[in-house]
């Protein structure tokens, strides 16, 4: 899903773009159990972070939804004073231990890591499958 053109607002500044894609993924039956937390004072984000946050939690999800067989995920979005953290967990199926980097993992890593940020995945440590990124509140030259 390419970001619409004029909107400005940013896909998490409030998390109203997330909860919109978690209802419209959910009459999809991609994010049929998905919850979204939002938790500390939401700020505008640059456009380059906001579009990295948006579109790991799409590819996150869709994850989900192709290999995890998964009942439930959680969307946790937390700002932080000089960052933003965003975690994607399901309780499915998890995934192999050790390394592993499919397209849609290779897109997230590569969107965060032009952000400056860092990107964590893998399998949870009590079944299911996480999705953690650390992403810096300021442009990257």
């Amino acid at each position: 899903m390419a970001p619409r053109a004029g909107n400005r607002a940013g896909p998490s500044s409030d998390g109203t773009r997330l909860r919109t894609e978690l209802s419209r993924r959910r009459e999809q039956q991609a994010a049929e159990n998905a919850e979204l937390e939002v938790t500390g004072t939401s700020v505008a984000l640059p456009t380059t972070v906001d579009h990295a946050v948006y579109r790991i939690v799409q590819e996150a999800l869709t994850n989900t939804r192709k290999h995890a067989s998964s009942a439930r995920s959680r969307v946790r979005l937390t700002y932080l004073p000089e960052l933003v953290e965003v975690e994607v967990a399901d309780d499915g199926t998890g995934g192999p231990a050790g390394p592993r980097l499919g397209l849609g993992l290779a897109g997230m890593a590569e969107r965060v890591s032009l952000c400056g940020g860092e990107l964590k995945a893998g399998p949870a440590p009590f079944g299911g499958f996480v999705v953690h990124a650390r992403i810096p509140l300021t442009e990257q030259a």
